[in-house]
């Protein structure tokens, strides 16, 4: 049946090389010199095109860069083995239920941790703000337990990935200012609504913050979170080496 293909193949190959030549016996010498002329306009033409292109490629240059880097997500699955001198902020959102955002407190020892909550999730945010800002942890939260209770930065909705991309770009912007290095911020996309982990992933990957999540070892959950064994952090998106 191949054989059958390529003889096909090569019969239709030459019979489309061929009727362009009988075409060109019939055809005027005038119309040929018209032909070969249009196709010298239509050459510079194309060679104008290009150069308008390739300067609106360099004067865009940043913009086409950053769109092919946030097209990739780097290390997609890898461990997160970062040493903990060099976790210095972590943004976690964060859902009723405690024990995944607990984990990262224990585990991962951030220096300054931004809660992405809402009404539903205010009380367990406030509760581990409280816990974790105190000794043996002393993690700088923002908003702390108070500005939490009272609502500060508090999503209005849950199901609108815009509202957390743009309360993750305002963390962001805050501990870039406060001197912290873009490759020591990591987000974290385990907890939280489906639309508040994608918002915090979109807002990570348009500005070079590496994304992780992590991997519940008791039947995909984490059900203890005093014990390390219970959570696997990994990468979405390894962003450290690109800073």
């Amino acid at each position: 049946m191949k054989i059958l293909y390529a003889f096909f193949g090569v019969v239709g190959f030459f019979v489309v090389a061929i009727i362009p030549w009988f075409s060109l016996c019939y055809i005027s010498e005038t119309f040929i010199v018209k032909l070969d002329q249009a196709g010298i306009l239509l050459g510079y033409f194309l060679s104008c095109l290009s150069v308008v292109i390739g300067v609106y490629a360099w004067i865009r240059r940043k913009d086409i860069r950053k769109w092919f880097s946030r097209s990739k997500f780097q290390n997609v699955g890898e461990p997160f083995d970062v040493p903990e001198e060099n976790v210095e902020a972590i943004i976690i959102p964060v859902s009723p239920h405690k024990e995944q955002p607990e984990w990262i407190l224990r585990w991962l020892k951030p220096k300054h941790v931004s809660f992405l909550y809402s009404a539903k999730s205010q009380a367990t945010a406030e509760e581990l703000a409280n816990e974790f800002s105190r000794p043996p942890f002393n993690i700088e939260f923002y908003p702390n337990a108070k500005d939490i209770e009272l609502g500060k930065y508090m999503l209005g909705s849950v199901d609108k990935p815009e509202l957390s991309k743009i309360q993750v770009q305002v963390f962001i912007a805050r501990l870039i200012d406060l001197g912290i290095p873009a490759n020591k911020i990591f987000i974290d996309t385990t907890a939280g609504t489906v639309p508040m982990s994608i918002g915090a992933f979109q807002m990570a990957e348009e500005m070079g913050i590496s994304s992780i999540y992590v991997v519940g070892t008791q039947d995909r959950f984490i059900k203890n979170p005093k014990k390390r064994s219970h959570g696997n952090p990994v990468f979405i998106s390894n962003r450290i080496d690109k800073i």
